[in-house]
């Protein structure tokens, strides 16, 4: 179940017999960040884990963090990085798509260069998820590794132009560069001192920057970014978080572990509530929230919430916190081809855009998904 195809069984049983350099090699045939993935990873695999037939799941995200931290530098002696190919490529973004394209066309023995607009490279594992999730250490010396195989980054480099970059004699482009704004709620207030987007406020957040927060907050949406900035706001000392969200539990499309830490740390859940206005009442933000109800099967594979009529109840909050989706920013000067929401559009087979030599992958082509 393992969308990057790691061979578990294998490094698994490496592991049991001790040889925890041999499992970070297996592990690194399908991805170049093991630690990042042991710490921040939904782990699908061990929902699927066939050792649930004699009882528990393996940890198998655990283990991949034990190979990670115990397995020494085995997988790099035996790398094997090709001859060069005499071509070079310019990767624009520097998060987990592009640095994991970057790392394999280098061991095909490419010229690589990384390309990214903020002053550290990460992109959404380094601005997006706090650092109680994915430490910072564990982070750095994964994109050090990258270095270590010949791959060049360049940090504080937007690009806005990839007619600029074939011009500067790269001989393919692969375009990587995220989905960094929120969305908007979309209803009366929205722009209101005190409202922010979750992806702002947690790029603020994880950058050391100055974030002013109330004692009372409100988070509204289901995802993990919802739950990082209910968790993150507690941290920055509010008493009052609460997460509104439109569906029912089974619904949320955040980790469960995500959520049961949220709640133990003292976070509020409130379910089948949706946000219809905002005003700031005498310095405080009043909320006005209507109960919903699910109906018919959408096209996301989930009941569609459906508002229940004459429900409506207000609320006060300091700050309000927009987590309910992500949008590319900056696509439409790049020159290639858009689809709705100003994603990229790619072919899904070979995820190049319309114009030869460039290609997309990652949420700027697919909407914002997981790390793995």
């Amino acid at each position: 179940a393992c969308p990057a195809g790691i061979d578990v069984p294998r490094y698994i049983r490496r592991i049991k017999e001790g040889k925890f350099g041999e499992a970070l090699a297996v592990i690194r045939e399908k991805i170049p960040f093991p630690s990042i993935c042991g710490f921040a990873c939904y782990a699908p695999c061990e929902a699927e884990c066939g050792n649930q037939q004699f009882g528990e799941p393996i940890a198998i995200r655990a283990l991949k963090r034990a190979a990670a931290e115990k397995g020494g530098d085995l997988w790099f002696k035996n790398l094997t990085i090709a001859a060069s190919t005499g071509k070079q490529v310019a990767v624009v973004g520097s998060g987990p798509s592009g640095l994991t394209a970057a790392y394999y066309l280098a061991t095909r023995g490419h010229k690589v260069s990384v390309l990214e607009a903020l002053d550290h490279a990460g992109g959404m594992l380094r601005v997006g998820i706090p650092g109680y999730r994915l430490p910072r250490e564990s982070l750095d010396q994964e994109i050090d590794y990258l270095r270590e195989v010949g791959v060049a980054i360049k940090t504080g480099h937007r690009v806005e132009s990839v007619d600029r970059l074939q011009q500067d004699g790269f001989d393919a482009v692969y375009l990587a560069c995220g989905a960094h704004q929120g969305a908007k709620l979309g209803i009366p207030g929205d722009d209101l001192p005190g409202v922010v987007d979750g992806i702002s406020f947690l790029r603020k957040v994880n950058q050391d920057q100055k974030v002013e927060i109330g004692k009372r907050v409100a988070v509204i949406g289901g995802g993990n970014t919802a739950v990082d900035a209910a968790r993150s706001s507690i941290r920055l000392g509010a008493k009052e978080v609460e997460v509104i969200y439109r569906r029912s539990e089974g619904e949320m499309t955040a980790y469960a572990e995500e959520v049961g830490a949220a709640r133990f740390e003292g976070v509020t859940i409130q379910y089948l509530a949706a946000p219809l206005a905002l005003a700031l009442k005498n310095g405080v933000l009043e909320l006005t929230l209507t109960r919903m109800e699910l109906g018919k099967v959408d096209a996301s594979g989930r009941p569609s919430p459906v508002a229940v009529e004459g429900s409506e109840s207000k609320k006060e909050f300091d700050n309000v916190i927009a987590a309910i989706g992500q949008v590319p920013v900056g696509t439409r000067s790049l020159g290639v081809a858009l689809g709705k929401g100003d994603f990229i559009r790619t072919d899904a087979a070979t995820l190049a855009t319309d114009k030869p030599g460039i290609f997309a992958g990652g949420d700027v082509a697919t909407g914002p998904a997981s790390i793995i």
